[in-house]
């Protein structure tokens, strides 16, 4: 998987960019390589030959990790280690999408949750005496 520095292009516009599946191509996918923007992490993952616009917020990253430094290296270090499950949860939700949804896939922090409580059995756990 290669990586360069360029821009995203979805900063501007809020929308993925459209991608050329690489046998088209002849060409092997280039995905850009992860950058830091105010307070969250632009990146891509590659699904059926083409690169999809993803973003992690700071938040995300440092409670997946447990450690709360606001200094960007330390956050964009902290994403290179956990980058393997942050690129499987962004493509688990890329997957759940309906066809309509368009734009950058968004991973939050509760995306992460190892051991996420179902939202019915929460409710049900807090008015029970």
């Amino acid at each position: 998987m290669a990586h360069d520095n360029q821009t995203f292009p979805f900063e501007a516009s809020g929308q993925a960019p459209q991608g050329t599946h690489p046998a088209a191509a002849n060409q092997p996918l280039s995905l850009r390589s992860p950058r830091w923007l105010h307070d969250r992490i632009l990146f891509e993952i590659e699904e059926r030959g083409t690169a999809i616009a993803c973003s992690i917020s700071k938040a995300a990253v440092q409670d997946a990790c447990g450690r709360y430094s606001n200094l960007p290296r330390d956050v964009m270090s902290e994403f290179l280690r956990l980058r393997p499950r942050i690129e499987e949860v962004a493509l688990a939700k890329l997957r759940e999408r309906s066809g309509s949804v368009e734009g950058p896939v968004h991973v939050w922090s509760a995306d992460l949750d190892d051991d996420p409580e179902p939202p019915g059995e929460a409710s049900q756990a807090a008015i029970q005496p």
